[in-house]
């Protein structure tokens, strides 16, 4: 009985084996392309204008695209990539003290990533990443005025600096070679400062972006 059990055991850890081996994913390497949206929907900022006088504003934005290109390596658990990113940005109001008026700007971000994610699969076709990245950022937004004042209070303002992210999605396989995903990101980008004329310090952003992508190996 106990050679029988031995061998029962052996047999099974083989099938499992066997079993694991045939379902693994080889390397590959794919491309990506995601589109989606921000949710940035604000920007505080601190307008100095010298001997002691600051305010506290505020640009009031429209949700902007929110989009990117990757390259990338991935293992049965893991993706490496390098990444570029977009996203557009648009003033709608702008907030200065006790006055506040309507504006018409258009400003944008750009990042280069390095990202690293845990994969797991769900099924043969659906599967899940969870990771993040490091990298350099820009944000640049336009001259803004306030119209009664003629005040060049805003902007234009911009700044370069380190970048990270965090991201989360859900890939669907439509064929094997080709997916879909629904992901979601959380960005941080540097503030954008300006220093002629009157000050303004943007604070430093973090939101978020939904977008959906499409993956290709090759």
């Amino acid at each position: 009985m106990k050679h029988i059990l031995h061998a029962a055991v052996l047999a099974v850890l083989f099938a499992a084996g066997s079993s694991g081996a045939a379902t693994a994913t080889e390397p590959y390497r794919y491309w990506s392309a995601h589109l989606g949206a921000n949710t940035l929907d604000h920007w505080d900022a601190r307008v100095d204008f010298g001997a002691g006088v600051a305010f506290d504003g505020r640009a009031e934005l429209q949700r902007g695209l929110h989009g990117g290109v990757q390259v990338g390596h991935a293992t049965e658990h893991a993706r490496y990539e390098l990444e570029y990113e977009r996203g557009a940005l648009r003033v709608e109001r702008l907030a200065l003290g006790p006055v506040t008026e309507a504006a018409d700007g258009r400003g944008h971000y750009d990042a280069v990533f390095a990202n690293a994610y845990r994969t797991d699969r769900l099924s043969e076709s659906l599967g899940t990443f969870v990771g993040g990245g490091i990298g350099w950022g820009r944000v640049e937004l336009p001259e803004l005025r306030l119209g009664s004042t003629d005040c060049r209070c805003f902007g234009p303002a911009s700044k370069s600096g380190f970048a990270w992210q965090l991201r989360a999605g859900l890939e669907y396989r439509l064929s094997p070679v080709q997916a879909v995903s629904l992901q979601y990101t959380w960005l941080a980008l540097p503030a954008p400062e300006r220093d002629d004329g009157a000050a303004a310090d943007y604070e430093r952003r973090r939101f978020g972006a939904l977008s959906l992508a499409y993956t290709r190996r090759f």
